[in-house]
């Protein structure tokens, strides 16, 4: 008993020949559906001011307007961290001049990992960094 299945993008029977893993009734049907995964909104918004940017296709993984933004993200990002870091330092008695001196080698990465392990996780909704509850 074979079973008719409907195309994924305009729902029509699938022909009986088709092979058992077939998801478009023909080669126009696959091609309009890629197109239409592929003509998504090309507007973004800024994760760092705000503004409305356009993103190309090949750029659907951008974050930022501008390079600008992307160093002063990272920026502001790095010196929440550090604030953090040294708050957290100076609750268990480090001294927050050898706390400060350790940060400042250090590089965003391992300052990332460090306040992971800690519980804290960076929101892109705040633009700050979170404790996990967990």
């Amino acid at each position: 008993m074979t079973t008719v299945r409907a195309c994924a993008h305009c729902g029509d029977d699938l022909v009986p020949g088709k092979r058992a893993n077939a998801v478009y009734c023909s080669p126009r049907c696959r091609k309009l559906a890629h197109r239409a995964r592929s003509r998504r909104d090309p507007r973004r918004e800024c994760a760092h001011c705000g503004t409305v940017f356009y993103a190309s296709p090949l750029q659907a993984n951008r974050v930022f307007c501008s390079n600008a933004c992307r160093g002063a993200n990272h920026y502001h990002r790095r010196k929440q961290a550090r604030a953090l870091l040294e708050r957290v330092a100076v609750r268990r008695g480090i001294d927050p001049q050898t706390a400060a001196a350790r940060l400042e080698r250090a590089s965003m990465g391992a300052i990332s990992r460090k306040l992971n392990e800690m519980g804290y996780s960076w929101s892109r909704e705040n633009n700050a960094w979170v404790a996990v509850r967990g």
